[in-house]
């Protein structure tokens, strides 16, 4: 009799602990797909023709949320966004999350090789300005001239420049030859002519078109003793456009749409927003790197 007892104490304890796990996987499948949808649809006014997809529910790195991707496709262009949700499907966060114990802007310097491109400054500099530049652009001819006559005398041996090619040729129709001649000095005679060609390049912005750029670039070659013919062979080299496409890569990459681009230690700064807010940003990078000693 007392066996009967305690079988059906045991009972009375496992079951609903049964129940409660069955609850919680019910409840913790995420939401209805549709729900996400529709909410996302109404947040964002997609209308009906832009296709939106909820991926499937996959575990997060986070315990107690599950995360999904969401597919949008519009005007033929696909963009997906990582999502995160409770298990009680009550809840939506944009992903991925933010890790604590570790540096945000790290992952965006790792999408960066900055070995092969024209530097200004210390190697050993704590903060590094990666330029994303269209020679043919007239808003990268202001920033070219603040950085080089505000930003890297003031902070000589703290901060280094690096330029990366992003020529926009559906708006500059010589930018990419310009990119590619620009390429070519680099390769050849080093930094300081590079950075001598694109001074000469912005300077001279407004006279350049399609139709004498090679003119004007042989003669500034023959002015500066550069071998123009070795310059002109190399631009049509394969490797020459691999380089450029690189950049161009790495901007696409990183979500580039505009010229100029910076990324301050990987801080990113679109336009040419004035030497005050950058000055702003170097000092806040050098100041946070002293903390860290």
């Amino acid at each position: 009799m007392r066996g009967v007892v305690y079988l059906a104490v045991l009972a009375a304890l496992v079951l609903p602990a049964g129940c409660a796990l069955a609850q919680e996987k019910k409840a913790g499948s995420g939401p209805d797909p549709a729900t996400v949808e529709r909410f996302l649809r109404r947040q964002y006014g997609w209308p009906q023709e832009v296709t939106v997809t909820i991926g499937p529910y996959r575990p997060s790195a986070i315990p107690g949320l599950l995360q999904t991707t969401v597919v949008v496709i519009s005007q033929g262009k696909k963009h997906e966004a990582l999502y995160l949700v409770t298990l009680d499907g009550q809840y939506l966060l944009p992903g991925p999350p933010f890790v604590l114990s570790s540096d945000p802007l790290a992952a965006v310097r790792a999408k960066m090789q900055l070995s092969e491109s024209p530097s200004l400054g210390s190697p050993l500099a704590p903060v590094v300005i990666v330029e994303f530049s269209d020679l043919q652009c007239s808003f990268c001819k202001g920033m070219s001239g603040m950085l080089h006559s505000e930003i890297m005398p003031k902070y000589d041996g703290r901060v280094r420049l690096v330029f990366k090619d992003f020529p926009l040729p559906q708006i500059h129709p010589w930018a990419m030859p310009a990119a590619l001649l620009g390429r070519c000095i680099y390769k050849r005679y080093g930094d300081a002519p590079f950075w001598s060609y694109e001074q000469w390049v912005f300077d001279n912005q407004a006279a350049i078109t399609p139709a004498n750029f090679k003119e004007k670039t042989a003669a500034y070659a023959r002015e500066n003793k550069l071998d123009g013919a070795q310059l002109a062979a190399c631009m049509e080299r394969q490797e020459t456009k691999d380089a450029v496409e690189r950049d161009m890569s790495e901007g696409t990459l990183l979500q580039i749409n505009a010229t100029p681009t910076l990324f301050i230690n990987g801080r990113r700064m679109v336009g040419n927003q004035g030497a005050v807010l950058l000055e702003q940003t170097i000092n806040a990078e050098l100041t946070q790197l002293q903390g860290k000693k």
